[in-house]
């Protein structure tokens, strides 16, 4: 890498030819079950397309640097210990908002010149981002757990929203947002259901394979994974707070996010780590819900 980065007055192309030499000719990675795991792992977040080659040493060269890239690992284009150890960390289920060609790819992992090509540099993962164009939202709990218990997921869903409602009304001004639960009659536009194997979408879960995901607006469902070791505030499985709080922002529109402080970032927080929105996750809610959104809205409607 250090060659490729030797360039410094030559024209971008001749920069990623060459560094597609330097890959070409680099090592194979071996075939091992760390291999793999990582193909699987690349393949389902995003970072290589299932009709891709994926035994080519380059196109799997770059997809492990976009993935390090993207986590801020150091850049090795191996799965190493580092990267095996990030990719076995409790996530979202949805793709990683990341480049998708192999030139878009170069030029932002090493940071090249981008006269001569465009530059993708964030790419949703999963459909575009939309927001809802209402401000009255209620949510259900519509398949609760086998395992937890629904008073308590009950509570915690409730915090959440109101911190979402809370950060969505900082610019809003006479109208603001109103998310509540959802009467018994009440359709409610945000659902919640805890599922196991194929339960209707493309995200079939499997025992070990799938923790939760949502839809974005307004779609608004969020599915987890009944058969995960879920728990509150242990470290013994997965806690369920950092978890729901992120599948809501998916819920209200947000991408992930690789701001390792934000809710938005695909790996799930500990549950040692208090709960609340970054700065970031602020930011880009605010980009889907601009000051005074609800009073567009409202006059939209009168």
């Amino acid at each position: 890498m250090n060659f490729c980065r030797g360039f410094s007055a030559v024209s971008p192309t001749l920069i990623l030819v060459a560094c597609v030499a330097c890959v070409v000719r680099a090592r194979p990675l071996a075939t091992t079950a760390d291999d793999t795991d990582a193909m699987h792992y690349l393949i389902k977040y995003g970072y290589l397309e299932p009709g891709e080659d994926h035994q080519n040493p380059f196109l799997r060269h770059i997809a492990l640097l976009q993935f390090q890239d993207y986590f801020g690992l150091p850049k090795t284009g191996r799965d190493d210990d580092d990267t095996m150890k990030k990719m076995e960390e409790e996530r979202c289920d949805l793709r990683d908002p990341v480049s998708s060609t192999a030139l878009e790819i170069f030029a932002n992992v090493l940071n090249l010149p981008t006269a001569g090509f465009d530059v993708l540099s964030d790419v949703p993962g999963e459909g575009q981002q939309r927001s809802w164009f209402k401000c009255t939202l209620r949510w259900k709990i519509v398949k609760p757990s086998q395992n937890l218990k629904e008073s308590d997921v009950r509570n915690i869903v409730t915090q959440a929203m109101k911190k979402y409602e809370g950060a969505l009304n900082q610019d809003q001004n006479e109208y603001t947002f109103s998310i509540e639960e959802a009467r018994d009659q009440e359709d409610p536009d945000i659902k919640l259901l805890f599922v196991t194997g194929n339960h209707g979408d493309t995200f079939t879960f499997k025992k070990k394979d799938g923790v939760a995901h949502a839809f974005y607006p307004t779609e608004g469902a969020i599915h987890f994974n009944d058969d995960s070791n879920w728990t509150i505030k242990s470290k013994d499985g997965i806690d369920f707070e950092p978890a729901v709080y992120h599948q809501i922002g998916h819920a209200f529109g947000m991408e992930h996010s690789r701001n390792t402080s934000a809710l938005m970032n695909p790996i799930f927080k500990r549950a040692d780590v208090p709960i609340s929105l970054s700065a970031d996750d602020i930011e880009r809610m605010k980009k889907l819900y601009p000051p005074r959104f609800c009073e567009r809205i409202h006059m939209d409607r009168t």
